[in-house]
């Protein structure tokens, strides 16, 4: 018995030995920061970009480097849509030995981080922050949007060729990068075409815009441009609804938003905004993504309930299958190989093909910014 039972014991060994041999080894891992606001004003717009990068980590949860399969860890840093703390944030997500960042939904975010991941050597991917500082002064910043001053020469072309406007109250917030672009390039691209800009520059947190727009009557003001956030937006909309004469007013990519939408439901006015993208650009990425939202109810909450495609959300697909194909193009997980292969990277997604120019800015085949959308 004894020998039996030392025979079955050296069998069993064998046996576990055997079945240990053939289980697969798992994938070795390579992480992708999202730096993004999560809470705070920008909380909604920031998670609808981060939704876009969750369903690209989805249909592509791996990456081939070297002819071997990486997972792809999505690692998760909220700036809170607070400029201060964005460079701590910044420095803990790079604790994370993640290789490449995206984000920053909100230009001034991007800005205030920038310079963290400047000195790290990591490769930023921006996916909506339209200020032209940010790859303007930071080699490691590559941005897949339409930047501030292009959205504003759109903006001034429509104004003027669909609208036939002639005077123009530009609204923006002082010392706010993203306003104070848009405004710039609005202006300049409304001198081609004799379009008269009467620039008026608001406070932080101002509350009542009523002062303001009572140029449209004691100036002959056929149209209102107002490149801020939705926060301000809601308010200048609300206070031209109570206007005795009121006029087309254009907004920025951040007006192409649901809380505009419902704040502009019943005023006598038309509102019109530049995007990255109009819903039925893809209908593909949509079909796709739409049932990704209804088989994931935590994804269907943070869409709003709802199944509606945002821009930011298309960018942020877009953005993710760039970092694949930059980690893939460097064929290392060293973020230094992959910021040096950057410049020549190329990826087509929901908005087309992406490829950068010398400045890290976006050359695309397809801006929807130059044709802005009318929500109402």
């Amino acid at each position: 018995m004894k020998k039996l039972l030392i025979i079955f014991l050296i069998i069993c060994i064998c046996f576990s030995m055997s079945a240990c041999g053939d289980k697969e080894e798992p994938n070795p891992i390579i992480r992708i920061g999202v730096f993004e606001p999560f809470s705070g004003t920008d909380g909604v717009m920031g998670m609808k970009e981060t939704l876009g990068i969750q369903y690209a980590h989805h249909l592509q949860p791996t990456v081939k480097i070297n002819g071997q399969t990486y997972d792809v860890e999505l690692v998760y840093a909220d700036n809170a849509s607070s400029q201060s703390q964005c460079t701590q944030v910044a420095e803990n997500l790079l604790e994370e030995d993640v290789v490449l960042v995206l984000g920053s939904y909100g230009s001034e975010y991007s800005l205030a981080a920038a310079p963290v991941f400047e000195k790290a050597g990591v490769a930023a991917v921006g996916i909506s922050c339209t200020a032209p500082t940010i790859t303007e002064n930071f080699d490691c910043y590559y941005r897949i949007c339409i930047q501030d001053f292009h959205q504003g020469a759109a903006l001034a072309n429509f104004a003027y060729s669909e609208i036939g406007a002639t005077k123009v109250l530009c609204l923006s917030q002082v010392g706010n990068e993203y306003a104070q672009g848009l405004a710039n390039g609005f202006k300049k691209a409304a001198s081609q075409f004799d379009i008269d800009v009467v620039k008026v520059d608001f406070a932080e947190n101002c509350t009542d815009f009523s002062p303001y727009l009572s140029a449209i009557t004691e100036q002959g003001i056929d149209a209102v441009f107002a490149p801020c956030s939705v926060r301000y937006g809601k308010l200048i909309v609300e206070a031209m609804g109570a206007q005795e004469e009121a006029v087309p007013v254009f907004g920025g990519d951040t007006w192409d938003n649901d809380a505009i939408r419902d704040c502009a439901v019943g005023k006598n006015f038309r509102i019109y905004t530049s995007t990255f993208y109009a819903e039925g650009g893809s209908t593909s990425f949509e079909s796709g993504y739409k049932q990704w939202l209804e088989e994931n109810e935590n994804a269907l909450a943070s869409n709003g309930g709802t199944y509606d495609v945002a821009a930011v959300t298309v960018m942020g697909y877009d953005a993710y299958n760039l970092a694949l194909a930059a980690i893939s193009k460097a064929g290392s997980t060293h973020h230094a190989d992959i910021l040096a292969v950057m410049p020549n990277v190329g990826s087509s997604g929901g908005c087309g093909l992406i490829n950068f120019d010398d400045t890290g800015d976006a050359i695309r085949n397809s801006i929807y910014g130059s044709s802005p959308l009318e929500i109402r």
